[in-house]
């Protein structure tokens, strides 16, 4: 299943953007990392960030990284990838 389909009803959608930076939150990337891979400024990585918790409710990155694995299949199976 789509990983916007499966937020919370009533939940403003998750951009693309911050899907790609949550996932990758998931994969224990810092903000530095998260900037370089994506072409970003880090200014901009933690705009997105501030963003993704308010959105999911959550207090932190590992909030962000638990809410992730929860819902995103993707993001699982890269992590399990990644760890062999």
């Amino acid at each position: 299943m789509d990983f916007q389909v499966r937020q919370k009803v009533g939940c403003t959608p998750l951009s693309p953007r911050e899907i790609e930076i949550a996932r990758l939150v998931a994969r224990e990337l810092c903000d530095k990392e998260i900037a370089k891979q994506l072409g970003l400024s880090r200014a901009t990585v933690r705009f997105h960030l501030k963003n993704l918790r308010k959105k999911l409710g959550v207090s932190s990155r590992v909030g962000i990284a638990v809410w992730v694995t929860a819902h995103d299949e993707q993001t699982f199976t890269q992590k399990a990838t990644h760890q062999k």
